[in-house]
Parts: C-alpha cells; sequence; structure tokens
C-alpha cells in the first residue's frame, strides 16, 4: 500500500472519529445545558427573590432600630433633664395649664399659646380627686421641660411620639398630640405601682402595646433624686414604623409583598402557633404597623418547613422559608426585632415562579436552535475533512517522496545530492534543512577523520608501558574526557654508573580536545629535546618553560607539570628522589608501616606563563620497601557526582591506603574505578591520569 492510501486512511481515522464522537457529545451536552440553565435560572429567581426579601428585611430592621435608640437618647435626655428640675427651686412664672381645665374650656386659651407655634405647650395632668394647688410648685419646675419635648419629640413622617413624666405625686405633664383637645398618655391614668414596676435606675424599660389601631412601642426610665429615692418615671409612646422598602425589586416580580410582626405564642394544647400582631401599611414613605382587625392566630400547614419557622421565631433565628400562609404558598423572610417580636415579609410563590417558568420556556428555545446549527455544522465539518485528506494526502506525499530519494542517494554516498525546494511550509522547510545537511555532514566527517587520526596520534605518544628498574613497580595510565585531551605522562630512562636513573613527568595542559592535545604534544616535544640526566630536574623545566613560552604568548594557555628523578633507582639508602614542580599538584608518598602521607612539595609556576622564571629542584631519601608514591592530575580528585560534589583528595588517599599491598597496576585500577563510581552518571568534565611508584 502506497503511503499517499496509508495517510489519507490515517487521516480520516485520526479526524473522523474524534469529530463525530465531539459533534454528538455537543449535541447531547447542549440538550443538557439548556436544560441545566432553565433550572439553573429557576433556582436564581427564587435566590434572588430570597435574597431580596432578606435585605427588605435588614432596611427595615435597620431603620426600626435606628428610630428605637433614637427615642432612647431622647428620653435620657427627658430624664436627665428632669432630675435636675425637680431639685431646684422652680423657674418659670408662666402658669401651669392642667388637661382638666382644657376640657371645661375645650380649648386651650390662645395666650398660652405662642405665636409662630406648631406643637402645643406642656399640660399637666392630676388625678382628679387632686386639689391642683398642691403640684403648682412641682408644675413649675416640670414647666422646664417643655423645649426639650419639642425639640426631642419633633414629628417625623406624620407620626409624632408622645413623651410624658410621671411624678409618685401622681403630677404627670405630656405635650397633646391635638393643642384643642389634649388626650393625656394611657400612663398617666395608670396605677403609680403599674407605672413604676420594674423600673431600674439606668436602665430603661420597654414594652409593646396597641393604640388607635396601631401597635405601639412605650420606653420607660426612672427619675430620681440625689439620695436615691424614686421622683417619677418619664417615658415615650410611639408607633411602631419603618421606612418603606424599594419598591423597584418588587415591580419587576409584578408582585405585592406584605409585611408582618409575627410572634410566637404557646397553645392551650401545649404547642406552638404564630400569632399576627401587626400588618404593615404605607403611608407616605414610611411604613406603619397597625393591628389586624380578624383573628390573630395564622395557621400555616404542617409541612417540615413551615414546623422549623416556629421554631426559628421561637429561638429568635433569621431565615427565608417556604411556606403557606391562610393556604397562600409564599416566601417568608424573617428576622428578629425587639421583646420576642419577628418583622417579617411574605411575597407570593407562584409570582416568582412564573417568571422562571418563562425564562426556561426562553431557554429550552434558544437550546434547541443550537442543537439544530450544531448539527448542521457537524454534517459539513466532516464532509470538509474527507476532501480535505484526500487533497492533503497527495500534496505531503510528493515532497516526502523527494526527500526519502535524496536520504538513500546520500546513504550510498552521494555527498553532492540535493531537493528542490517550493513553498515556505514545514516540508520546505525540511528540504532546506536537508540541502544545507548534506555539506554539513561531509565536513563533519572529514573532522571525525582528523579526530581518530589526531587520538592515534597522541595514544602513540604515550608511553606503551612502564620501565623496569630493580626494586620497583611502576604502573600508569591516562583516561580522556573527550577523543583527545591535554593530560600527559612520560618516562625517560638514562644508564648511569651508579645505577638506572628515569625520570618521571606528568602534566596538565589547559583545556580539553584538540587544543590541550596539541599543548601537551609540544610539552612532551620539548621536554624530551631538553632532557639529559647531566640536567636537574629544576634547570630541565626553565630550557622547556623558555621555549614554550614563545608559543603560548598571548594565548593565556599553559601547562602544569611535575618533574620526578629517581636518582641510582630511587630506592634507599644509595638511591633518592629529585623533583621540580610547575604548578602541579605535589606528589603523595605513603608509608604504610606508619599509615602516614607525605606530599612532595614545592614551589614553581606552570610553564607558558613567565619565560625567565628559575624552577628549583627538590630532594629527599630513596623510597623504603613497601612505600608507595602516587603523582595524579587534578582531573581525579576534582571529579564530580549528579550532586556537584568533588571526589576529593581525602577519598584518594582512602583508595591508596586500601591498595597499597597490591600492584601498582591494580592501585591504579582501583582509582580509576572509585572515581568512575563517584561519578555515576554525570558527565566526565576533565581527564584523569595517575602515575604510580612503589618500591
Amino acid at each position: 500500500m502506497r503511503i499517499r492510501t496509508k495517510l489519507l486512511i490515517f487521516l480520516l481515522a485520526l479526524v473522523l472519529p474524534p469529530l463525530i464522537v465531539v459533534s454528538t457529545y455537543a449535541v447531547w451536552e447542549s440538550q443538557n445545558l439548556g436544560q441545566k440553565l432553565a433550572d439553573g435560572a429557576e433556582e436564581n429567581l427564587v435566590r434572588t427573590a430570597q435574597q431580596h426579601l432578606q435585605l427588605s428585611l435588614a432596611v427595615m430592621r435597620s431603620d426600626m432600630r435606628s428610630r428605637q435608640h433614637k427615642l432612647e437618647r431622647s428620653l435620657n435626655l427627658v430624664v436627665k433633664e428632669a432630675e435636675a428640675l425637680l431639685i431646684g427651686p422652680p423657674r418659670h412664672a408662666k402658669p401651669a395649664i392642667f388637661d382638666t381645665e382644657s376640657e371645661r374650656q375645650a380649648v386651650l386659651p390662645s395666650s398660652l399659646v405662642r405665636e409662630g407655634e406648631e406643637a402645643a405647650p406642656l399640660v399637666f395632668h392630676a388625678p382628679p380627686d387632686m386639689d391642683h394647688s398642691v403640684y403648682l410648685e412641682d408644675a413649675g419646675r416640670l414647666l422646664g421641660l417643655e423645649p426639650a419635648f419639642t425639640v426631642l419629640f419633633p414629628r417625623e413622617g406624620g407620626v409624632r411620639p408622645q413623651g410624658w413624666v410621671r411624678l409618685a405625686s401622681g403630677l404627670g405633664c405630656y405635650v397633646p398630640e391635638q393643642k384643642e383637645l389634649p388626650v393625656p398618655p394611657p400612663s398617666l391614668d395608670t396605677a403609680w405601682h403599674d407605672v413604676s414596676q420594674g423600673i431600674v435606675r439606668g436602665q430603661i424599660k420597654r414594652a409593646i402595646g396597641q393604640s388607635d389601631g396601631q401597635v405601639t412601642a412605650t420606653l420607660r426610665k426612672g427619675i430620681y433624686f440625689p439620695d436615691g429615692r424614686l421622683a417619677g418615671v418619664a417615658g415615650v409612646e410611639s408607633p411602631i414604623c419603618s421606612a418603606a422598602p424599594d419598591k423597584k425589586w418588587s415591580s419587576l416580580f409584578d408582585i405585592q409583598m406584605r409585611f408582618l410582626l409575627l410572634e410566637a405564642r404557646s397553645t392551650p394544647a401545649g404547642g406552638s402557633a404564630l400569632h399576627l400582631v401587626g400588618n404593615g401599611e404605607l403611608q407616605g414613605r414610611n411604613l406603619v404597623w397597625e393591628t389586624p382587625h380578624d383573628g390573630q392566630q395564622l395557621h400555616p400547614g404542617q409541612s417540615p418547613n413551615e414546623a422549623l419557622l416556629i421554631q426559628d421565631i421561637q429561638a429568635g433565628r433569621s431565615g427565608v422559608r417556604d411556606v403557606r400562609l391562610a393556604g397562600v404558598p409564599v416566601f417568608l423572610a424573617y428576622q428578629p426585632l425587639l421583646d420576642g417580636l419577628t418583622l417579617a415579609v411574605a411575597a407570593p410563590r407562584d409570582a416568582i415562579l412564573a417568571h422562571a417558568d418563562r425564562a426556561e420556556d426562553a431557554i429550552m428555545g434558544q437550546t434547541w436552535k443550537i442543537l439544530s446549527l450544531t448539527a448542521a455544522v457537524a454534517v459539513l465539518a466532516i464532509s470538509a475533512v474527507v476532501l480535505l485528506a484526500v487533497s492533503g494526502s497527495r500534496v505531503v506525499t510528493r515532497p516526502v517522496a523527494a526527500l526519502a530519494t535524496a536520504a538513500k542517494r546520500l546513504a550510498e554516498g552521494d555527498l553532492a545530492t540535493s531537493v528542490s525546494v517550493a513553498g515556505r511550509d514545514e516540508l520546505s522547510d525540511l528540504s532546506r534543512a536537508f540541502n544545507a545537511m548534506v555539506p554539513q555532514l561531509a565536513e563533519r566527517l572529514v573532522l571525525k577523520q582528523d579526530m581518530e587520526l589526531a587520538m592515534e596520534v597522541q595514544q602513540t605518544l604515550l608511553p606503551r608501558e612502564a620501565p623496569v628498574l630493580p626494586g620497583l613497580d611502576i604502573a600508569a595510565a591516562s583516561v580522556f574526557c573527550d577523543a583527545t585531551g591535554g593530560d600527559y605522562y612520560d618516562f625517560l630512562t638514562y644508564a648511569a654508573a651508579d645505577g638506572p636513573c628515569c625520570d618521571i613527568v606528568i602534566g596538565d595542559a589547559t583545556g580539553h580536545g584538540i587544543a590541550a592535545a596539541l599543548l601537551m604534544t609540544t610539552s612532551r616535544a620539548l621536554l624530551r629535546g631538553c632532557a639529559t640526566q647531566q640536567v636537574l630536574p629544576g634547570a630541565q623545566l626553565a630550557k622547556a618553560n623558555t621555549l614554550l613560552c614563545r608559543d603560548t604568548d598571548m594565548t593565556g594557555r599553559f601547562v602544569t607539570l611535575f618533574y620526578l628523578r629517581l636518582e641510582a633507582g630511587g630506592i634507599a639508602p644509595a638511591g633518592k628522589l629529585l623533583w621540580a614542580r610547575a604548578g602541579h599538584d605535589p606528589g603523595m608518598l605513603f608509608d604504610p608501616k606508619t599509615d602516614t602521607f607525605r606530599e612532595l612539595q614545592g614551589k614553581g609556576i606552570a610553564l607558558g606563563v613567565s619565560p625567565d622564571y628559575l624552577y628549583e629542584t627538590f630532594s629527599c631519601g630513596g623510597l623504603l620497601p613497601g612505600q608507595v608514591l602516587v603523582l595524579a592530575t587534578d582531573g581525579a580528585w576534582e571529579a564530580r557526582n549528579g550532586q556537584g560534589e568533588m571526589f576529593g583528595k581525602e577519598r584518594f588517599r582512602d583508595v591508596v591506603r586500601r591498595y597499597a599491598a597490591r600492584t601498582s597496576k591494580d592501585l591504579v585500577e582501583a582509582l580509576q574505578q572509585a572515581i568512575r563510581e563517584y561519578q555515576g552518571g554525570a558527565p566526565v568534565e576533565d581527564d584523569v591520569t595517575v602515575v604510580v611508584i612503589k618500591a
């Protein structure tokens, strides 16, 4: 089967099944999404309605509590002013007006009403069987409350709180709602025991009641003499009202919200029932709570939600419940208000869900339109894919076939082959890359041959075997990190009358690869050209350094070297060790008998740095039986593992100590093996050369 046919089948098999699956899934998922959106729309509408009900409650509750706190502050100021007035002399010459006189006259004397005055003046109330004259002194003191009553209890939104003061003697005062016909608050006609009951100094007593068909709140606080005696009680009575909630939200749903004041009470049967304390009625911008005209007990159903509603109200919790009130399903939001009362707002459930049904119908209609469009697009997409696969397979395979032919010629050795390039697509880029690769491949083949030749040359420059000296076991090895390297070791032997003499050289050229190998080769040639037994190691290095500096001048390259001479065989007592250092690490001399290491130290800079530098020759006694002298390049102890940690000289010495009793060759191999195992799979960054001389 040709590649074009295979590619066509592959493209169709690759594209068509996923496209069919995706199209089918899109149709199925669109239908599910439409249903979920419809269900979600209903849930969101219900949730939004409940949130707005709670928000309306929060606004009303905040406004009612704000008005309550304002009344409490005003009452505290009246008490403070009354306590100050009662301990002083009467301050007003204005006569006190009693409401009994006004009832006889049916109207207050016009002389007692100041010009432009909006509210009636302060009116006094006394028990009907008491002579008013006994109260005139206290009345003269309390006349000082008239400005406070006028300022602290103004009319707001058509509602005016009625403040009053009742003394223990029975005298009371108030500002009447109407100037023409003053009507005393109920607390002024109540027995003193009932008025003062529950009064605690410094605290305000609250009570909820009703007056003239409205739900009212009564606040009372005691007035005390400086000696702690109860002088009287000050109070304020006001219909409970609040700011009306925003109508914009309810108009969106075309619903009529109902505002309620509820209270949970026990029934004779031992259960609990909800009682309607007040209905919210709009009066201007305020919501005034009126007492119901019919039965006060509500009869919600027996569903779990409605039982939980009663429990929440009894426990003073807030929330939203789906319940039935008077047989009508409603969403009822409720929050505790004060003194056992709960503020509630109800919205018809059917009115809200009707909008959800309309939203669901609209969403499902749009969903079916999307389904039809998706199916049509899927059919067109499948047809287009088939046509594109047929034509695309031909477009792709033609340049691929040309590349295959050219690659075959290249494999046969035709390094002049090429392919034609047309267009700017990826296949054209591949053709250009092929044409650029062919000459580069030719260059790399030449370079590879050169590298193989350089490696062969360098390997031939290293000693093939170590010299054989009486009483000594010598071994050496060098491992390059590249095909060629910059490490170097050499053996130079001489015949002498006092015994064989051997110079051992180990060096490390900077860098790696060809450049380091060439520098190492040059150094080897210079050292061999200058080598003679009559010249000390230091002088040898000086001569080679002078010549090498001519080649390394301005290049920054150099060679570190350790030059060791085994004088008279190098074995004590007749033989000795002579050495010179050119920036190389010192040799390590290990004595197994004492288990100690000694370093063959000595100063000296690297070769190729300064042409006039004079190197010194250092010496010590010859090797004793069992002693081991190790020379190595820094690649041995600077080898790193995967974590970047160095092998180090301590590990190097441990290997020397463990294998000191073995042959020199075993020790060299053990050091190389330990370094390889420590590196693991980490890349080799430097050449490693080791020379071992064992007595």
